[in-house]
């Protein structure tokens, strides 16, 4: 979500909230689901993972973009630069593309039909808005499944969620989840 006034942000800056997500469901669609995020801050690292009983793989790439959105805190106080990797070229056109064009259309989609998981990428949308207000904020695309550890780590992770049907977090105290 880089603007083309905006630098992008680096990575390998020690005060920057790197962000690793995947999903996983099978099978898809309708399978066991599982999400997963990967976060590193001044050389802490969280990772996260859930799952759903019934969902799909976009669905699930989604719920991990949305639960680390509400994992790291929002606010004027909060200015560190965040970076969002997902493997998701549909999460990232959707939520950095298209859904201005939605939001237009009054949600629907080129040929008229109702977008699909439109709450969830209404709840992100609001999240980032909320996030990007205070600080740089970008959300990229990486290639899956070619060696990178934090993309590998949460691939895993997502997958160890759906097949274990176990979460280790919920946002239940988190100040972001009313957005």
């Amino acid at each position: 979500m880089a603007t083309k006034k905006q630098k992008h942000i680096s990575k390998d800056g020690p005060r920057t909230v790197v962000i690793y997500t995947d999903g996983s469901c099978y099978p898809n669609p309708n399978g066991q689901g599982g999400w997963a995020f990967y976060c590193a801050l001044e050389g802490k690292q969280a990772v996260r993972y859930g799952c759903s009983r019934s969902s799909t793989n976009n669905e699930m790439e989604l719920t991990a973009i949305l639960h680390a959105l509400l994992y790291v805190p929002a606010g004027p106080e909060f200015t560190y630069p965040f970076l969002i990797f997902t493997d998701s070229q549909y999460c990232r056109r959707a939520l950095t593309e298209w859904v201005h064009g939605w939001k237009q259309a009054n949600w629907r989609t080129a040929t008229g039909k109702p977008v699909k998981n439109q709450e969830l990428i209404q709840r992100i949308d609001a999240l980032i808005a909320a996030h990007s207000a205070h600080r740089p904020f970008e959300l990229r695309w990486v290639r899956g499944h070619v060696g990178i550890p934090e993309n590998e780590l949460v691939d895993q992770r997502a997958n160890f969620g759906r097949k274990q049907q176990r979460t280790n977090w919920k946002p239940t105290n988190n100040k972001n989840k009313n957005i």
